[in-house]
C-alpha cells in the first residue's frame, strides 16, 4: 500500500475500501434474504395466481371480444 497509495491518501483509500466492502456484504445479503423469501412464498405465490386467472381470463376475453 505505501508504494501505491500516497502518504496523504492512505486513509480516504481505506475508509473508500471499508464502504465498498461492506456495501458489496450489504448486498450479498439483502439478495440471499430476497431469494429466501421468495422460494418461502412460492407456494402462496402460485396458489393466489390460480386462484385469479379465471377471473383474468374473463376480463382478457370480454376486452378483446368486442
Amino acid at each position: 500500500m505505501r508504494r501505491a497509495i500516497p502518504e496523504g491518501a492512505r486513509s480516504r483509500f481505506i475508509d473508500e475500501a471499508v464502504r465498498a466492502f461492506i456495501d458489496k456484504k450489504q448486498k450479498l445479503f439483502l439478495k440471499k434474504a430476497l431469494e429466501k423469501g421468495y422460494i418461502a412464498r412460492a407456494k402462496d405465490n402460485l396458489r393466489i395466481a390460480k386462484e385469479w386467472l379465471p377471473l383474468e381470463n374473463e376480463v382478457w376475453t370480454r376486452l378483446y371480444q368486442d
